[in-house]
């Protein structure tokens, strides 16, 4: 009981030398409207239409330690669910922090989009759900360097624990994830983003998966461009039809003025495996996005061919996206 006592007030006795600068709160708020038709050689249907809603809602706080480092925590609600916490200490060139769905990661895109990216419009393939888990998404340590333009930072999560683990002995859910990137600008106009994850085999065994991306972006004046690679391996000898090995993605938008934005996508995602379904899918998407200040409105139309590299499953969608932010 003393040694617990104690350790309260050690506890206490370190949060009160953190002088707190400010506490935030923001948030948005996001409606779709979204329409499909599909072609597919054994179900053909039309009109498949659906709405769907997002809220989420951030409140942080930072401050400065008595040492000079500066501190700052924040939680996010998502849809009525916490989906990111973050604790970070961080000096003039090194960061450090403990939390979930937080920090930098290889699972974003730094391609420049007018709207929603091309692959929520018709369930293609995109930049997600090639790994057994992600280890920005679940609790892991991160740390960052700013190395002039650029950062580097490396992610670990010693297992698949989720944002829900609270207990302070829980067990181990799977094989650790290590992430490590390199981010940042080269030019004026031109930033880039290169990558690694790898994620070890679970308890009950399995293969070491590999996930690898490469990314650039240019801006000049209206227009913008990107392209970017995402390739996985999961560690398997046999070539799976189906499966999805490598996504190539291409952008480009155009600010018409401080309002109105055109944008293209592109994406083509490569199979692994012969036949039928490996097929590679191929979606193509175009934009227009509406500025009204704290909220948007986004229209896209999209084509996927091939859907989830079966030959001839073509799908065709629309979406209708507004955001609101506060």
């Amino acid at each position: 009981m003393k040694k617990l006592l104690a350790t309260t007030a050690i506890v206490s006795v370190s949060f009160a030398s953190v002088a707190l600068a400010e506490v935030t709160v923001k948030g948005s708020i996001e409606q779709t409207i979204n329409s499909r038709s599909y072609n597919k050689a054994a179900n053909e249907h039309k009109g498949t239409g659906s709405m769907g809603q997002e809220t989420n809602l951030t409140v942080s706080s930072s401050g400065e330690l008595d040492n000079g480092l500066s501190i700052k925590g924040s939680f996010r609600s998502e849809d009525g669910s916490v989906d990111h916490s973050s604790i970070k200490v961080s000096g003039d060139t090194l960061g450090f922090e403990i939390g979930a769905d937080t920090g930098s990661t290889i699972h974003t895109q730094i391609n420049p989009t007018v709207g929603d990216s091309v692959w929520f419009v018709t369930g293609a393939q995109g930049d997600d759900g090639f790994t057994t888990y992600e280890a920005h998404d679940v609790q892991h340590i991160g740390i960052d360097a700013k190395l002039g333009g650029m950062t580097a930072a490396v992610n670990y999560a010693p297992s698949n624990n989720g944002i829900s683990a609270g207990d302070s002995n829980k067990t181990d859910a799977g094989g650790s994830a290590t992430e490590m990137l390199l981010k940042g600008s080269i030019m004026e106009g031109v930033n880039f983003l290169i990558g690694q994850e790898k994620i070890e085999a679970a308890n009950s065994g399995g293969s070491e998966e590999t996930e690898k991306t490469y990314q650039v972006s240019y801006s000049a004046g209206q227009f913008a461009l990107g392209a970017s690679i995402r390739d996985f391996d999961d560690g398997d000898s046999t070539a799976t039809a189906g499966t999805t090995d490598e996504v190539t993605y291409l952008t480009a938008t155009y600010a018409v003025n401080d309002q109105v934005s055109l944008g293209i996508q592109s994406v083509t995602a490569e199979s692994e495996g012969t036949g039928t379904s490996a097929t590679d899918e191929e979606t193509l998407g175009i934009s227009l996005g509406y500025n009204l200040g704290p909220i948007g409105v986004e229209v896209m139309y999209a084509e996927t061919d091939n859907l989830a590299h079966s030959n001839a499953d073509d799908v065709e969608g629309v979406q209708i996206r507004t955001v609101y932010k506060f």
